[in-house]
Formats: structure tokens, C-alpha cells, sequence
């Protein structure tokens, strides 16, 4: 299961793709949430191919932001995993389409990338992860998380 966003000349792209649970047979909220993705960035002079782990909480608060933004055409959406690998913002910036931002981070080397996309991949984006998080449900929810999560994102939008 992947999400893919690409440029509108398709020179540009990033691919996150879901390859599995990083714990299968764990089903509490810490280790049964655990996913592990590849993800590939492209970009012109650019071009990096990295495994990172993710969480289940962090995609789901990923597409609550991205239905935000599908509703009001203004909010940034954030994907800010816990362990470090990639963090990514979609931003409608009219006419032009979605401004997509994003830093990479492997074995200390660290990235930062940019590209427009298409408005037309939102809705695409959406549905992707929404099939993503069937295919990959929260195992136990747990709130706390959330707010963890709420102050980091509120801590990056005060830095953008």
C-alpha cells in the first residue's frame, strides 16, 4: 500500500510505501502500531530511497490534516513521524496547485525538498491513505498520543 504525490511535469515525485507492521503479532497500542515504509524522493540533481518506520496514529492524524485542507483550501497538513526519516507539509497555494515541503534524514544525512503538485492529487492522496488505514487500523487507541502529536505539529506550523 503506497501514497504518491508527483509534480505536474512528473519530474518530481515521492512515494511512501506501506510494506508492512513492524510487529505483526503485537497487539497493544506501542509495538502493534509500528509500520514499516520505504519511501523515494525524486527530484531533478535529486533522488534519495530510505526505510523508515511510522505510526499508525502518526498517518491517521496525517489524513485528519488532509481532510482539513480538502475542507477549508488554506490548512497545512503535517506528517511528523516520531522516528526521525522524513518529515513532510502540503500547503494549497493557489492557482498554482499544492506546495509540498519536506526533509529527509538517513545515517546523518539530512535533505529538504520542495515541489508543486497538482490539485488534483489531494483528493487522490486522501483516498490512498484512507485505504491505508483500513488495511492498517490503530490497535488500541490511545489520546494522549494525539495531543503529543497536536503540540508538535503546533510547534512546526509556528516555524514555518
Amino acid at each position: 500500500m503506497k501514497f504518491f504525490l508527483q509534480c505536474e511535469e512528473r519530474v518530481s515525485h515521492l512515494t511512501v510505501d506501506i510494506v508492512e507492521r513492524s510487529y505483526p503479532t503485537c497487539n497493544d497500542y506501542w509495538d502493534g502500531n509500528w509500520l514499516n515504509a520505504q519511501i523515494s524522493v525524486a527530484l531533478p540533481g535529486y533522488s534519495a530511497g530510505l526505510r523508515v518506520f511510522l505510526r499508525t496514529g502518526e498517518l491517521d492524524w496525517f489524513l485528519k490534516e488532509l481532510l482539513r485542507t480538502h475542507l477549508d483550501l488554506k490548512s497545512t497538513a503535517w506528517l511528523l513521524p516520531l522516528e526521525p526519516g522524513i518529515e513532510l507539509s502540503i500547503t494549497p497555494c493557489y492557482p498554482k496547485g499544492l506546495k509540498v515541503m519536506g526533509h529527509t534524514e538517513e545515517n546523518g544525512a539530512t535533505s529538504t525538498f520542495e515541489f508543486i503538485s497538482p490539485h488534483s492529487q489531494l483528493l487522490k492522496l486522501i483516498t490512498e491513505l484512507e485505504n491505508i488505514m483500513v488495511t492498517y487500523p490503530i490497535k488500541r487507541k490511545c489520546y494522549i498520543w494525539r495531543s503529543k502529536l497536536s503540540d508538535q505539529a503546533e510547534f512546526w506550523r509556528a516555524q514555518a
